[in-house]
């Protein structure tokens, strides 16, 4: 009773509220006989499961520490992704365009590919064919290695020497000349061909000349080289006998000469070397 008397404000307040629920209680009867009803049932339930239910608790402290664990090694992995995340919001930001062009692109893909079943099924057939045609060229290219071996070095030399090639093709039916060469309309035919000039034509010399120049190995690439553009002339077999190695032209009335510059390296081949016999044979 002292302790009621030193609280009696409390008290007081405690039966005043109380009398305020019981008059809620009593203005909502059949809510308060729903909230007993659904109670019961509630707990009925939880009864019937009260095997789970501690099941649940007895483990429910294990699951707590795996929570853990899962999120510090998320979090570890967050850390860790950041800087690729980073990298990659670049890439995302230029996917976007790429999505769209791709949206538009997807009907004639989608027709594509729907055209595309005839070719697979043709394939089908066709693939087995046309292993069989390649296994029946075997023999054939087995034979055709002699033939290519001695067509090689014959196309080898068609393309180092295409200006020669082309002239004599396109000159060939232009090179037999025809005049007339009796009064009775007769026909004669000659042959053009270069005349060469200068000392060499009227004199014989034992020794070379400065002046001599040429190389009559020259391979068909040579003529459209930049030396050429330099020196204004067609490369020597080699300049020795111009006592200086290879000069330019000098245009001179006294003393001038012509340019020389030594071949240059045919493929396979050294400098100044000649496509055709040797040194000696050319000396000779």
């Amino acid at each position: 009773m002292t302790l009621l008397d030193r609280e009696n404000v409390g008290l007081r307040r405690l039966i005043s509220n109380t009398g305020v629920v019981l008059n809620a209680l009593s203005r909502n009867e059949g809510q308060l006989r729903n909230l007993v009803t659904s109670g019961e049932s509630v707990f009925s339930a939880t009864a019937r499961q009260n095997k789970a239910l501690a099941e649940t608790f007895r483990i429910f402290p294990t699951f707590l520490d795996e929570s853990k664990a899962t999120m510090a090694r998320l979090r570890t992995f967050a850390l860790d992704t950041d800087p690729l995340i980073r990298d990659l919001r670049p890439v995302a930001r230029d996917l976007v365009p790429t999505l769209r062009a791709t949206r538009r692109l997807a009907p004639d893909l989608r027709h594509f590919f729907v055209n595309l079943n005839p070719p697979i099924d043709a394939s089908k057939r066709g693939l087995p064919a046309l292993r069989d045609v390649l296994k029946g060229l075997d023999p054939l290219l087995v034979q055709l290695g002699p033939f290519l071996e001695q067509l090689n070095p014959i196309l080898r030399w068609v393309e180092y020497n295409q200006p020669i090639t082309s002239n004599f093709i396109s000159a060939g039916i232009t090179g037999v000349a025809d005049t007339t060469v009796a009064t009775g309309g007769g026909v004669g035919h000659y042959l053009r061909q270069f005349g060469p000039t200068g000392p060499d034509t009227v004199a014989l010399s034992p020794t070379r000349q400065k002046f001599t120049r040429g190389n009559p190995y020259s391979y068909g690439a040579n003529l459209a080289i930049p030396e050429m553009g330099r020196f204004l002339i067609i490369p020597s077999h080699d300049c020795d006998n111009t006592a200086e190695g290879e000069v330019p032209p000098k245009d001179d009335p006294v003393d001038g000469h012509a340019g020389c510059f030594v071949q240059p390296a045919a493929p396979g081949q050294a400098k100044g070397t000649p496509n055709v016999g040797s040194k000696d044979d050319y000396s000779k």
